[in-house]
């Protein structure tokens, strides 16, 4: 048993962009929220193949800031 089951929240994020007429994913984010300790934990941050250091993964990172702030979590965690 884990110390807090069933309390996260999963929440997915996704920057979408187009190639050749066609949606792709670029980039997502895994974040679990725990709305009664009020944090979110950054489980996983990722960039397409050939797209790392073209800013997806702060765009990402960014809309996911304000997104938590929303949330009134006291923060924003990653190891």
């Amino acid at each position: 048993r884990g110390t807090y089951p069933g309390r996260f929240r999963t929440l997915l994020f996704v920057g979408e962009g187009t190639r050749r007429g066609r949606t792709i994913v670029e980039g997502c984010a895994l974040v679990l929220h725990d709305p009664v300790g009020r944090f979110c934990w950054l489980d996983y941050l990722a960039s397409a193949k050939g797209l790392s250091g073209r800013g997806v993964g702060g765009a990402i990172y960014g809309d996911l800031r304000g997104y938590v702030k929303g949330l009134d979590c006291v923060g924003l965690f990653f190891e």
